[in-house]
């Protein structure tokens, strides 16, 4: 008896100018698809072969097929066939009024690519776009309007569509220790100030040590308003981190910081870190990082 092999998913994200591929693109790689754009016809073949050969490179393959590229559309029916031979192939297709592509165009001042360089007639452009992409019509096994839609809409009616074809996303939540007097860090979601709380440098005898250090930690915690600021803290990520998840953030950056990045700040860090792995919250990942703790 001769056992089948399961063929993977292949998503081919496609649609007018404008109305959200790339975004659409986004949602997929974070979910951990392996997505390409914008790929130029020579190269397709290269990319499907080795989509079909490497099916555990990813959690799924998505390719965003370019409106400008007419011949990838004009072939598109031969094309689609040849890929049934090693894909389930999907075609989700992305698009939105007129007037809402337009006022998309305006607000980040590009043209339009079926625009011809003698008029600046958005409408006739999209008109153009639209009759060229008429030849997809009948291959279109999803099509979403996104007129009205944010791209946290965007994001739930693509989870919905692909349900369990998509793989459950995941979100990075990073705690950063650091000390002020090297510079906040400049890349953050959230700061945490946590000079009041008692601080071991005044201690000979924990002035060489770090937060890492359990009599630090003990220094710290023992000592008013610890106990009251660890209750608030936890209790503040606790409600914001499933928030933040719950409206399509993937990467959580909290920048905890005292004076010199040693101490306070390291204790508190790892202390919250704690608290929020003991959450099991299945789609978060903790990973802790301490600047200045060398320093």
């Amino acid at each position: 008896m001769v056992r089948s092999v399961k063929k993977p998913h292949l998503y081919i994200i496609t649609g007018l100018s404008g109305a959200g591929r790339s975004t659409a693109l986004n949602i997929l790689e974070d979910h951990g698809f392996f997505c390409l754009d914008n790929l130029p016809g020579e190269m397709l073949d290269s990319a499907v072969d080795y989509a079909a050969n490497h099916p555990d490179k990813a959690r799924g393959f998505a390719l965003g097929l370019d409106p400008k590229d007419k011949s990838l559309i004009h072939d598109f029916p031969k094309i689609k066939k040849s890929l049934t031979k090693n894909f389930y192939v999907k075609i989700i297709f992305l698009s939105a009024q007129d007037d809402v592509i337009a006022a998309r165009y305006a607000s980040t001042k590009r043209r339009h690519p079926y625009s011809i360089r003698s008029t600046k007639d958005i409408k006739s452009s999209i008109s153009k776009e639209r009759k060229a992409l008429s030849a997809l019509e009948d291959h279109i096994d999803f099509h979403i309007d996104t007129s009205t839609l944010s791209p946290k809409d965007l994001q739930k009616m693509l989870e919905n569509y692909l349900g369990s074809a998509l793989p459950t996303r995941r979100m990075q939540v990073l705690l950063t220790s650091f000390g002020f007097k090297y510079g906040v860090p400049r890349s953050l979601e959230s700061l945490v100030d946590v000079r009041i709380l008692k601080n071991p440098h005044y201690d000979i005898k924990l002035r060489k040590k770090t937060g890492l250090k359990r009599s630090v930690r003990d220094y710290i915690f023992n000592a008013e308003p610890a106990p009251e600021f660890l209750s608030h803290l936890s209790a503040w990520y606790s409600f914001l981190i499933p928030k933040y998840f719950d409206e399509g953030l993937n990467y959580f950056r909290i920048c905890i910081g005292c004076t010199g990045g040693k101490h306070r700040s390291v204790a508190v860090t790892e202390e919250l870190g704690k608290i929020l792995k003991s959450l099991k919250l299945s789609y978060c990942d903790v990973v802790i990082i301490h600047r200045d703790i060398e320093k």
